[in-house]
């Protein structure tokens, strides 16, 4: 999961037992993505989710569409 827009902070904006933190990739790797949207729903305007590889890269703040990572992963 990635914050977006991205923002100071958002490393230490989630509960560790929504997921763990990847400073490398600035993400949260998460062991369970339905527990994160049911946490976050009740915050957010909009949850948006993508499944696969080819999905993420037009996620506007994923790490694909920054750059971060290479989208043939």
């Amino acid at each position: 999961m990635t914050p977006y827009p991205m923002f100071e902070g958002w490393d230490e904006a989630m509960p560790a037992r929504i997921g763990r933190r990847s400073l490398e990739l600035a993400v949260y790797v998460l062991p369970d993505k339905l527990a994160a949207m049911v946490f976050l729903g009740p915050m957010s305007l909009m949850v948006r989710t993508a499944s696969d590889w080819p999905n993420c890269k037009h996620c506007p703040g994923s790490p694909i569409a920054r750059g971060r990572v290479s989208s043939a992963a």
